[in-house]
């Protein structure tokens, strides 16, 4: 994937941000097996996804197709889907803004979805992976943890960070994968007044992904 993508596709998510931190190369992740309780001094870590499935969604959640069909994953009950003039608004680029998002009832809390245009297999995920650290570093965002997680026996790159909004910050739970050899970006992010509430659940929620 082009600089000029990513510059695109991850301005048009998120705010610009803080303070600037040295990125590392995230290449070595995609086959790693081992399991780290902490972050090293990159913000780089290797955690299992099974350690994230720490609540029972059942009752929170409903699990609905995304991706037209091509996904599924868990929405909390209270969220509603977003009208096409909202997500028009929330996310102002045409180009690159989720084909589909949620959001609780005072949209401090959303989730979006969108197959891009780019090309990408599971063998591709670690570059790919590389690339967006590397704009996540460019954008100045805070506390920048990344890895390639294993969900449902497939590969899905994970990034978590704070960025900055006009009067707050957010907290930001990114996650990419292939879907019919396209990149699927999935966002999940909150104020971060509510990061403690839902910092679990979207990372249980996450674990659910599964791709048909």
């Amino acid at each position: 994937m082009t600089r000029s993508l990513f510059n695109l596709l991850f301005l048009a998510f998120f705010a610009s941000c803080v303070s600037p931190s040295k990125p590392e190369n995230l290449s070595k992740m995609a086959t790693s097996k081992k399991d780290k309780d902490s972050a090293n001094d990159t913000g780089i870590s290797e955690t299992k996804i099974d350690t994230w499935k720490q609540m029972d969604l059942s009752k929170i959640c409903k699990v609905k197709e995304i991706c037209n069909g091509r996904a599924t994953f868990p929405i909390p009950v209270e969220f509603t889907k977003m009208s096409e003039k909202m997500i028009s608004m929330k996310y102002r680029s045409s180009n690159v803004r989720p084909t589909e998002a949620f959001t609780d009832s005072k949209g401090a809390v959303n989730l979006g979805f969108r197959i891009t245009s780019q090309v990408a297999s599971q063998v591709d995920l670690a570059q790919i992976a590389d690339e967006m650290l590397g704009q996540f570093h460019a954008l100045n965002f805070k506390n920048i943890n990344g890895e390639i997680k294993r969900v449902n026996g497939r590969d899905v790159i994970v990034f978590q960070f704070i960025s900055p909004a006009i009067d707050t910050e957010i907290y930001n739970l990114i996650f990419a994968t292939d879907i019919d050899g396209k990149l699927m970006v999935g966002t999940f992010n909150c104020v971060i007044r509510l990061k403690n509430q839902w910092e679990s659940k979207a990372k249980t929620m996450l674990s659910s992904l599964r791709v048909e």
